[in-house]
């Protein structure tokens, strides 16, 4: 992994029913000399590298497979030059997507994703505010994310597990 100001990784995961694909997530721009900012996808039986694609760039911090070629990723990116904190990658036709679903209150950048009862429409989501730094809860409800509640001060959160 490659990065003009270093290099951060931040979440690896193989594709579901795939054993072939393992998507490695963080802040870079390129593996050996192939350009994949942010999300590179190494092929284990080629013993290779391929792009997902040149549209995304920051910063991933967290991927979750939704099922198996849905990957909801977080993090501090730019999709499609629009800035975000949550977006879809679709990894059969290789193109990344707005999250469906209004993510406009999201305070900011996601570090962690749990998807209650196994469907897209309920996740959970958690990070830190990027105005401050509070870390925050955040549950799907009727197309929105509401906030769980407020945390103390100086509470740091780094894994979001859902049963």
């Amino acid at each position: 992994m490659i990065g003009a100001n270093g290099v951060e990784v931040h979440a690896i995961t193989r594709r579901p029913n795939n054993k072939k694909e393992v998507y490695i997530a963080g802040k870079f721009d390129q593996a050996g000399s192939l350009p994949c900012p942010a999300l590179c996808i190494y092929d284990h039986d080629a013993k290779q590298w391929e792009a997902s694609t040149l549209d995304v760039s920051g910063q991933i911090n967290t991927l979750y497979w939704a099922d198996v070629n849905t990957l909801l990723v977080g993090g501090d990116m730019n999709i499609n030059n629009t800035a975000t904190y949550l977006a879809i990658y679709d990894a059969r036709s290789r193109d990344w997507r707005a999250f469906e679903g209004d993510i406009t209150n999201i305070p900011g950048p996601v570090t962690s994703i749990a998807v209650n009862a196994n469907t897209i429409d309920s996740i959970f989501i958690s990070g830190t505010s990027a105005k401050g730094g509070a870390a925050y809860v955040m549950k799907l409800k009727s197309g929105k994310f509401q906030a769980l509640s407020m945390l103390p001060e100086y509470f740091s959160i780094h894994l979001l597990i859902s049963a």
